[in-house]
Parts: structure tokens; sequence; C-alpha cells
């Protein structure tokens, strides 16, 4: 918008006084207003130009207004010093306030002087076409350079006196290195700022304008302006140093924000039409919500009536709860009656009473008991030694009996002696038949061992084929039962090729149908046998040779179903174990899910393939809990034993990415990686895939195999059975007679034996040479043996006596222990008499402590939720007063007569809350409505307003614009107007006659001049171009001394104006330039010249400088 710019304008001219202060801004060309001079450019009736008379009267009444103040007091320069800048190592110069000669040979250092002010004064470095960065202005060899201006500060136009003092000295310090700083010093050398900012405060101030041709005049500017002969270039430097290209440009720049206006404007008008139209239909809505509200207030009625009708139910409740307070309290009055009933009786003490005095009683008990114990001991010891005595008797005994029968067979041996002695026939066939009876028992003895060896040997073939047998008939059980399963397995091969489904068994359409039957009951149907949804892909023929494999790594998932949460896994679990019992198939429970994981790529090698990259498995809920499972992305069939050991054990799978993986050979064994390092290899009974087959035949074929070699294999076990169990039988037999024929021969050897004793004994007898003898000696044995038998009799006698004496101290022993016996039971009946004795007292007691526990915990429990409910029926009073307050506060303090149930009124305020809800779903809601239309009202109003405005803009700048503009052209004018007179006016004084012609549709400048030289009868105007270089020169200066007259700024400078001059032409610009400064006091002059100037005296407002050559 136009106030935007506002600032940025410069301001030239009186005609723009309307907009802006006039002494702001720094670089704007103010036309000069001396004392005395009152004529503003921009007036029509301006002045015509003064004459020398007119300005010396003038100037000697202005000396005596000014009195000694004739120089300007601030703004213009002081003095300058330069260290290590360009070529000069340490320079300082003093500037006079008016004007000043500065004299130098070419490369003494004259024109560091101007370049040293750009610097100074916040100029860039290509801005002194000395250098291309600041950095090229220090002094060769040097780190740092140093510049400083300083500025006059005296009198009414000073810059902040009471801060700076009578002058402001500008430092600027240049760095090779670093950052290039400013210092703005007080009279006193004090830094007052270091910011550039504070710097161009002071130039707007004092309106320094170090960027402006006019103000400082370079070398190059001074050639340029000088040697050209092109009219564009002078056009240029006209409105440069005028700063009419800078207005120019600003203006521009409004026309270009003016267009962005203008299409902003287009853009709020289509917004302002968009806002109506949803202010109109916004209206539309509203009007149609209207009666929604009617039924919105029968609903806030009804709400209020359900406050009271929570109230009623908060009032029944407290009054059930202080019923429940009544009967608890009415309880708790009869459990403590009942307390006191029950009364203290001292329980522990009648007890500890009765344990004294049984413990005594037990003592004595205990003691007899010992006693009884001892005499036990000492009874078992009189036996035993009684047994002892007994044992030796009858071994006495035995032996007279022996010897007593030795007596009477020696008697009798005696007797026969006697009867005979002629016997030798006989005694020669006993010879005979002893010996016989001899070779007859040795040959019975070797036969006897030799059936012996044979029994024993057929014994234990016996033994050997027990076991056998036992293991043949378990042999023979496991067949029928493999018999049983591949027959099994065949017929559901055999179903399978005419029923895909049959596979899974013969139940698993009973368990389809009860799965439909019970459908409702079910949150998520359930899916199964799995391996229905399980398809392996065509589109690799090689796939249907691995289907072993395939069925391997997918195992028990086959034939399992899955349900989608607990409830349905118990409704499923009945189903199946009512077709198969126990030996259910497996069911897995997983949320049910709609998109199937996402399964990164395999690992690519030709020795690998992927399980899951070579089945299909469309239904996203199987595939997700197959691939939770069964881990068929980490698992990769392989037909290279030795690869898929290596592939493990070098970790090889850990390059694809993968953290663990499975490998199934060809025979369907499983290599993992398990814990750390170690290949572990998992065998597999699996020959066939059962489930993922399409084409039966190998299968049944195989089946049918194998069932013909389980029945061989059955029925040769069967026949080796029946040959061993003939075996049995036969050993059995063989048994039998051996074991008689032992037993025969045994018996034939006992009676060989008593035979051949009966002969030896009768040999021995007829064996006698001399009966006598042998009689004599017979008589001798027979007294040994009855002094034998009697000493046997004797200790057999003693023996007995010790024995009944033993058996009577026993016997004394056994009565003492009865006795002993007859005590403890006594003393057992006396502490059963004392507990008998306290026992009802105890029982009494007892149960009274029970009854009192129990009355006790049952009153305690009682006053706990009799607090509770207390507390309950408090808070129950307290929101029921809540609720009341609530119920008053809302319906205005009237409680109705008659107030409905809340479960009536809940259904009648959802019935009219559904009917509400559907007439806003059609209608919208009325308060949405009714916000919906103020809020398109409102936008509708702000963006009216918005366009409003921006209409207002829009003419403003516009209207601005073409002001600016006709100000501008206006002023441009008058400028030219005025440049052209004062031209022609200095030309005049010097003798010339000169014009200057602009076009400003070309952009284009002339200087006509006809030379004092030239004939006076040549009315033509030369232009610049005719005219010889000195001319030119001069001619220039006229042209920049009548432009600077427009600029109100203190100094100004010009470098080498005297180019191409000779010196005709020198002398004259230089008496163009004195008069010309001379007569503007208050304007300080800097002039450059590498030539003599030793025609110019040195007055009191002219000073003159010499220039040293620098050493370089």
């Amino acid at each position: 918008h136009h106030h935007h710019h506002h600032h940025h304008h410069p301001i030239i001219t009186t005609t723009f006084a309307h907009h802006h202060s006039s002494s702001s801004h720094p670089g704007i060309p103010q036309l000069k207003t001396m004392p005395g001079e009152d004529r503003k450019v921009g007036q029509k009736d301006a002045p015509p130009p003064q004459t020398d008379a007119m300005r010396k009267r003038q100037k000697t009444q202005n000396k005596g207004k000014e009195g000694l103040k004739k120089y300007r007091e601030a703004g213009i320069l002081k003095r300058m010093h330069l260290k290590n800048f360009l070529c000069h190592a340490n320079f300082t110069m003093n500037f006079g306030p008016n004007i000043n000669f500065i004299h130098g040979r070419n490369g003494s250092g004259k024109s560091a002087i101007i370049a040293a002010l750009q610097t100074c004064m916040g100029s860039r470095a290509s801005e002194t076409h000395r250098a291309t960065s600041i950095k090229g202005l220090i002094r060769h060899g040097q780190e740092r350079a140093n510049v400083s201006v300083t500025i006059k500060n005296e009198g009414p136009e000073a810059y902040e006196p009471d801060v700076f003092g009578n002058e402001i000295t500008i430092e600027r310090e240049l760095n090779r290195r670093g950052a290039h700083k400013y210092y703005i010093r007080n009279s006193e050398g004090k830094s007052v700022s270091y910011k550039r900012d504070y710097l161009d405060r002071i130039l707007s101030h004092f309106s320094i304008q170090v960027t402006n041709p006019c103000v400082l005049l370079t070398q190059d500017d001074a050639r340029a302006l000088i040697g050209s002969s092109n009219p564009t270039q002078k056009y240029d430097f006209f409105v440069r140093a005028t700063k009419l290209k800078d207005m120019k440009d600003r203006l521009a720049s409004m026309q270009v924000n003016l267009s962005n206006q203008e299409r902003l404007m287009e853009i709020e008008s289509e917004k302002l039409k968009k806002y109506e139209k949803k202010f109109a239909e916004a209206t539309r809505e509203h009007k149609a919500c209207q009666h929604i509200l009617k039924q919105d207030a029968k609903l806030l009625e009804l709400r209020k009536e359900m406050f009271w009708a929570m109230v009623v139910e908060s009032e029944q409740e407290l009054e059930n709860l202080r019923r429940s307070v009544e009967k608890l309290r009415v309880k708790q009055i009869k459990y403590s009656k009942r307390l006191e009933e029950c009364g203290e009786g001292n329980l522990e003490e009648i007890k500890s009473q009765m344990n004294a005095e049984r413990k005594e009683k037990r003592k004595e008990y205990d003691r007899k008991r010992n006693e009884h114990e001892s005499l036990k001991e000492a009874l078992k010891a009189k036996q035993k030694e009684e047994r002892e005595i007994q044992r030796r008797a009858a071994n006495a005994r035995k032996h007279g009996q022996r010897t007593q029968k030795a007596i009477k067979s020696l008697e009798r041996e005696i007797q026969s002696l006697k009867s005979s002695s002629s016997r030798d026939r006989e005694r020669d066939e006993r010879g005979k038949k002893i010996e016989s009876t001899v070779k007859e028992l040795e040959r019975l003895r070797e036969a006897e061992g030799k059936r012996k060896e044979e029994f024993d040997n057929i014994s234990g073939a016996e033994d050997k084929l027990a076991p056998q047998l036992r293991e043949m008939k378990y042999e023979i059980e496991e067949f029928q039962k493999r018999e049983s399963d591949v027959q099994k397995t065949l017929q559901q091969f055999k179903n399978a090729s005419r029923n895909r489904k049959a596979v899974f068994g013969k139940y698993r359409d009973s368990v389809a149908a009860d799965i439909a039957r019970r459908q409702h009951e079910f949150k998520v149907r359930p899916v199964g046998p799995l391996g229905e949804y399980v398809k392996v892909r065509s589109d690799d023929p090689s796939n249907k040779n691995s289907l072993t494999c395939i069925e391997e790594n997918l195992g028990r998932v086959m034939e399992a179903y899955l349900v989608g949460s607990s409830h349905d896994a118990q409704i499923l679990k009945k189903i199946l174990e009512k077709s198969y019992g126990r030996h259910r198939p497996a069911f897995f429970t997983q949320k049910k899910s709609t998109r199937k994981y996402d399964i990164a790529r395999g690992i690519q090698h030709r020795r690998l393939r992927r399980v899951y990259d070579m089945i299909d498995i469309v239904d996203p809920w199987v595939h997700n809990l197959i691939v939770n499972q069964t881990a068929l992305e980490k698992t990769y069939l392989c037909d290279d034993d030795g690869f898929a050991y290596d592939f493990l054990n070098e970790q090889k799978f850990r390059q694809h990415g993968l953290k663990k993986m499975n490998i199934i050979l060809q025979d369907c064994t499983r290599v993992q990686l398990s814990g750390g390092r170690s290949v572990t290899r998992v065998a597999s009974k699996r020959k066939h895939a059962r489930y993922l087959q399409v084409d039966y035949s190998a299968q049944i074929r195989d089946s049918e195999e194998e069932l013909k070699k389980v029945k061989a294999d059955l029925e040769r076990v069967r026949a080796r059975y029946r040959q061993v169990e003939a075996q049995k039988r036969q050993h059995q037999k063989e048994i039998d007679r051996a074991e008689k024929f032992w037993q025969k021969t045994v018996a034939l050897i006992d009676s060989q034996e008593k035979e051949l004793d009966i002969l030896s004994s009768q040999q021995q007898e007829d064996d006698a040479d001399e009966v006598t003898e042998q009689i004599n000696q017979l008589l001798v044995q027979i007294d040994d043996k009855k002094a034998e038998l009697e000493r046997f009799k004797t200790e057999e006698n003693d023996l007995t006596k010790d024995s009944k004496e033993k058996h009577v101290e026993a016997d004394a022993i056994k009565k003492e222990m009865r006795a002993k016996i007859e005590d403890c039971e006594n003393s057992k009946a006396a502490i059963r008499q004392i507990e008998k004795k306290y026992e009802d007292r105890v029982r009494e007691l007892s149960k009274r402590k029970k009854d009192r526990d129990k009355a006790q915990q049952k009153l305690a429990k009682i006053e706990e939720v009799l607090i509770s409910k207390e507390q309950e029926q408090e808070e129950k009073q307290a929101k029921t007063q809540e609720a009341v307050t609530k119920a008053e506060s809302i319906t205005n303090g009237k409680r109705p007569e008659e107030i409905r149930s809340k479960s009536k009124l809940s259904l009648e305020i959802k019935a009219l809350e559904r009917n509400l809800d559907r007439e806003k779903q059609k209608h919208g809601d009325p308060f949405a409505a009714e916000a919906a239309l103020k809020k398109a009202a409102e936008e509708k109003a702000a963006a009216e307003k918005e366009t409003l405005e921006a209409r207002n803009v829009i003419f403003q700048t516009k209207s601005n614009f073409k002001t600016r503009k006709l100000e501008w052209k206006d002023f441009r004018r008058i400028l030219q107007r005025e440049v052209r007179l004062r031209f022609n006016q200095l030309l005049t004084e010097q003798g010339h006659s000169g014009k200057l012609i602009f076009d400003n549709d070309k952009q284009t400048m002339e200087m006509r001049v006809i030379p004092a030289s030239s004939s006076s009868q040549t009315n033509e105007k030369t232009a610049t171009s005719a005219l010889s270089g000195g001319e030119k020169s001069f001619t220039t200066t006229a042209f920049i001394l009548a432009l600077g007259e427009h600029l109100h700024t203190p100094f100004r400078a010009m470098d080498e104006f005297d180019i191409f001059m000779d010196s005709v032409n020198r002398r004259m610009s230089m008496k163009l330039l004195i008069n010309s400064a001379s007569h503007r006091l208050k304007n300080q002059y800097l002039f450059l010249t590498p030539q003599d100037i030793a025609g110019i005296r040195q007055r009191d407002n002219i000073r003159i400088h010499q220039v040293a050559e620098a050493k370089r």
C-alpha cells in the first residue's frame, strides 16, 4: 500500500513538501537556498538570474547580518589522517572552511584523499575505483590501515553537541584478516559508537552524499564525463547526480505494488462471492432446522423429570439402607446377650489342674512299665539258658541211644558167631554177588550223571524259549497295529482320490456340519483343517517333487483348526471331542486378521528354495497363523547336504539379514543352527506328503505295497511263533520223560546200595578166623560202650535237673511280670479316672468357649458391616440431598406431584433422542446450523470489509502514484530549466555562450557552446564534440558547477577537473571555480590538480595544500 514507501522517496523539491520533512535523508539533492535567496524551484514566477552587481550588494548586506560567522560551522571537513592507506604511510591534512586547492604530482597520492573520504563515510571499495575489496586499500606489506576524518560540529546545526562537542571524528580501521571497524569519536577523542547506522544518521543530518558523483567527482568520473561525447552518458550523470533516477525507480516499484494489489483485489472478490454463497446456504439450512428446537425443548423437560426420578430412586435406596441398619442393630443386641450368657469359665486352669494330676500318675505308670520291661529281658535270658541246657541234654540222650544200639548190635554179632561158623559156600556166593552189585552200582551212577545232565540241558533250553515266545507275541501285536494303520491310510488315500477332503479323516465332514449348526454361537466362525487352505504353486513344476519336505515343515498345522477367541475355542473343543474323543486334532487361537503380514524377500541362491515361495495361502488369517507357527519364511529346501551344513556353520544367512534359518534336506531331515555354533539335525519318518498331494496313485501304490509287506512279515512271525510253540511242547514232553528216567535210576541206585550194605555186613561176619577171639574182642567193646552209656546218662540227668531249676526261675520271673502288668493296668485306670473326672467339665467349658468365640466373631462381623452400612447410609444421604439440590436448581425448585419411574423415562428419552438424531442427520444440528449461519454472516461481513478496504487502498495508491508522477515530471522540468539557466550564466560570465539540450524521451543531454574565440558572425552553436579538449573540460566544469549549486551538501570535491585543458581554458576554469566558490562561503570545496597552481594566491577563504611524493 502507498504509505509503505514514504520514507524511501528522496525529497527533491518543495512541491513534495506535503509528504515529507525536508532534511532527513542522505543523498537527497535539495535546492540551495542561500541566506537572502528566497527563491524556490517550482514557483512559476522564479526571479531572473542574479548579476554580479546584485551579488555584491547582497554580500554586503549578508556581512552585516552574519557578523563574524561567514563560514559554515557544522558538517565541513576539518582534518584528515591516513595511516598505511594506499600509498600513504602516515599523512595528515587540515582543511580550510571554503576553498582548498590540493596540488600534487601524478602518483603523489592526492587522489587517495577522495578514496579516504569515500571509505571513511561508508562507500564500498569498488566505488572508490582504487580496489575491488577493502583489503586492497591497505598499503602493500601492512596488516592494517587507519582512516580518520574530523568534521566541524558547531553552531545551531550541530549534531548532538552535548555528546560530541565542537567536532566529530569518524575513524575506520581496515584489517587484512578480520572485520573492518568504525569508531565515531567526540571532541575529547572518546568513542561514542561503532555502528554503521549511527554514521548514516550523522551523514543524513549534515546531508553528506559521498556516492553522488557531483559531490565527490573522482578522476575516473571526470575523465569519463570530459572525454565522452555520448549524450546518453551525460544524461545518466545528470539523473544520478540529481537523484532523479532513484525517484523514477521508486515510482516503478510503486507501479508493481499497485499491480500486485489489483491481483489481490481479484482474489478478495472471488472470496467474497464464495462467502456470499455459503451465507445463502447457511440461511436455508437454519430455516429447515427450527422445528428440531421444539423437540429439544421436550427432551430438556424429560431430562429435568429424570433428575427427580433419580432423586426418588436415591430415596428408595436410602430407605433400604436404613432398614438394613435396623436389622443389623437387632442382631447386634442378640449376639451381645448370647456373649454375656456364655460367661468366662477358665478352661485353661481346669486343663492345667488335670494335666498336673495326670502327670503324677503317668510318672508312676512309666516307672512300673520300665520295671516290667527289665523283667521281660531277664525272662528272655533265663529261657535262652534253659533251651541251651535242653539242647545239650538231648545231645547226651541221642549219644546214649546210639551207644545202646551199638551194644545190641555187638551182642547180636556174638550170638551169630556162637550159632555158626561153617558158611564158606555162602560167603563165596555172597562175594560174587557183592562184586556184581558194585559193578552195577558204578554203571547206574554213571547213567544217573548223564540223565541229570540231559534233564538240566532240556530244562535250560525250555527257559530260553519262554522269553523268545513273549518277544514274538509282542512283535505280532506290533505288526497287527501297523497293518491297521496302513489300511487306514490306504483307505484315506483311496477316499482322497475320490474326495480331496477325505484325506483329513472320516470325522472332517461331521465336524464341519457341527460348526455350521452352531455357527450363531461363535464370535468368528472357525476355519479348518488348515491344510485345505494351503495350495502348492503350479508356476514351478519342481515344487511337486518337494511336497513331502514342505509338509514336513508345516507339520501338525495341516490338520489343525483356527479360532478367533478363547470363547470360540471352548465351543470348538467340545465339537472336536464329540467326534474324535481324546485324540482330537490341535486348534490354535489367534485374533482374526484381514491383511497378510508383509514377508521380506528370501535368500536368492540356486541351491536354496524357500518353502514360503513354493506355496499359496489365500486366506490372510490362515496365512498369518501358519507364518507364526512354522517359520516357513525362514525355512529353505536344499538338495546338497554338504552345502547346507557349510551355509549354516559359516552363518552365511546373516549376510542376508536373517537371525535364524532352518534347512530341510531331500530326506526331510531338518538341519538348524542351535545354541551358539553347533549344527543339529532332526531326522523325520515322513515318507510321503499326505495332505498336499494332488495325484494319490503313487501313495495308494506305495501303501498297498507296504500293506503286502506288513502282512507277509506278520505271517512270517506267526509261523515262527507256531514253530517255537510246538518246539516248547516237545521239550516239555522230553523234560517229563528225562525226569522220570532219572528218578527211576536214582531209585535203583538206592536199592542196590542197600543190598550192598547187607551183603557187606554179612561178608564181614563170615571173615572171622577165630570166632572166640572175635567174641572176646566184642565183649571188650561192649564193656567200653556200657561205660560210655553210663557217662551219657549221668550227664543227661544233671542237665535235666539244671533245666528244671531254670524253668522254676523263669516261672518266678513270669509271675513277677504278671504282677507288674497288673500294676501298670491299675495306673492306666487311675489316669483314665482322672481324665474322666475332668472330661465333662472340659467339654462343657470348651463348648462355652466355642460358643463365645462364635458369638464374638459374629458380633465383630455385624459391627464391621454396620459401620460400612452406616457410612454408606451417610454417603447416600449426602448424595440424595445433592440430587435434590441439583434437581431443584435445574427445575427451579418445583417437585412434581407425580414422578414416573427412571426406566420409563429412560425409554422415552432414548426414543426421543433417536428421533432427534434422525432429524439432525437429515437437517443437521440446529445449534450447529445457527453457529454456521452466524459464522457465515461474520465471514461475509469480514470479506466485504476487506474488499472495501482493498478498493480504497488501490484508489488511494493510484491517486498518489499519478500525483507523484506529475510532481516528478514537474520537478525534472524545473530542475533542468534551473541548470540550463545557471550553465548559460556561468559561460556568459566567461564571455562564452552555451545551451543544454535535454531529451527526456531519448534520455540524452547535449551541451552546445559558442566559444569566445570564434568569430562573432558565426551564430551557430557548436556541439561539445566539435570542441577542443581544453574547451570540453572547461564546459564540463561549468556544467558540474551549475548542477552542484542545486545540492544542499556541506562540501564538494573535484579531482583532476583541469584534465585535457590548455593554459587559457585552465585559467578560465580556475577563475570560474574561485568566483563560484567565493560566492558560496557556507560551502567547502576541494579542488585536486596535478597542474601548476602558482598563479593562485592564498587568501583567508583560499587554502593551498601541497602533497609531497609518498614513499612507496
